[in-house]
Parts: structure tokens; sequence; C-alpha cells
């Protein structure tokens, strides 16, 4: 599963999988991860997620890393601030229920490596949009592999086949995919997309709508 797939990309030596001492954090101290891959949040996922917390506590702690800035103007008194490496649908639903802490695990991560970490752990979640995780992937190419899918599909332990269809699906133009999106198409409804729009617009270009 995920968990193996983290362990697979030497995820353990950034720092990342080894159990660890969970702390208590304060919801307001945690800034978002920049490099957030995910784009879709929707609210109805994130109450269910909320009610799911209230009800039975949250099962994964987000996991953060220590910024040496104070979390807010004071100076030392105002605490330290945290910034989201994995978790942030977790953290979001935290500030839905109106929690003020949350259950963290802080890790010492360098800034080049946030980036690989939050798409690593995005194309490796089934329960993401498509869209989502092809762009992730297509990030991923371009980021740490000029572009070329073969290695990046390697790198990140998916098929060439799965690595080709994501870097298709995440070049697709805008109302491509946002037709992908609106409809929760899957690989192959969105190659079928993709194909059928792509011979009718070179045989009928005024019907590709």
């Amino acid at each position: 599963g995920r968990r193996n797939s983290l362990e697979l990309l030497g995820v353990e030596a950034a720092g990342v999988a080894a159990a660890e001492r969970v702390v208590e954090i304060l919801v307001s101290s945690v800034r978002p991860n920049p490099h957030q891959p995910r784009r879709q949040f929707p609210p109805e996922s994130l109450m269910e997620l909320a009610g799911s917390i209230k009800t039975h506590g949250l099962q994964q702690p987000v996991i953060v890393r220590q910024l040496e800035v104070p979390a807010a103007p004071g100076g030392a008194d105002a605490g330290p601030a945290y910034e989201l490496i994995l978790g942030e649908r977790r953290l979001r639903a935290h500030q839905i229920a109106g929690f003020k802490t949350v259950r963290a695990i802080i890790r010492k991560i360098a800034d080049t490596d946030m980036l690989r970490l939050a798409i690593v752990e995005n194309v490796h979640r089934e329960d993401l949009p498509l869209m989502d995780r092809a762009n992730s992937f297509c990030r991923f190419k371009d980021e740490f592999h000029g572009g070329k899918v073969d290695p990046a599909a390697e790198d990140l332990k998916v098929s060439r086949r799965t690595g080709f269809n994501y870097s298709k699906i995440g070049a697709a133009e805008p109302k491509y995919q946002a037709l992908i999106v609106k409809h929760e198409l899957d690989v192959r409804g969105s190659n079928f997309l993709l194909s059928l729009a792509g011979k009718v617009a070179k045989e009928l270009p005024q019907k590709t709508e």
C-alpha cells in the first residue's frame, strides 16, 4: 500500500516513516505545505472527516517540520511555527471541527525534499482524484526527471503504462481536464475522451465541443 511505496522511495531515510513520539501542537501554528499538489478538497468530504475525528479521534497524525520563525508576532513567547509535510486534508478537517490542537509528528526535512515528499504521497493515494494524481506525476516528471516519463515512473514505483497515462491526462487541454474532473472519469474513460477529442478535432474541428 501507500506505506510500502513511501518506504520504497527512501522516504524513511528522509525521516518520514519511522515510528516516533506524537505531540499535540496548535492548529493555528501550522502553515500549509507550499508544494501541496492536491487541488481538490471537497467540502462534504472534509465535513465527513471532521465528524469522524470528533467521534473516533485522529487515527493518523499529521507530519510537520518546525520553522525558524515564531508562529505569530510576539517573539519567542509566541511559540514555534510549523509547516505541514503530510496531512492537509486532516488539518483542514480539524479547522472545520474547531479543534485548537492536532496530533502531529515533527520531522527535520530539508526544503529540497518537501516537494518530492508531497508528490510521492499524492501519486500513491488511490482515494485522490485522478486529475490530482496525474498532475502530481507530471510535476514530478518535470521537476526531477527533465520531463521524461520512463525514469519518473521507475522512481515513483508505478508502471510505465500508468506513467504515460498520467502524463497524457496531466497534459490535456484545460477544457478536457475539466470534463474529466466533472464526470469523475477513470483512466480508461479519460483516455477514451482524449482520443475521441483528438480524432474529432482532426476531422470536424468545428464540432470538437
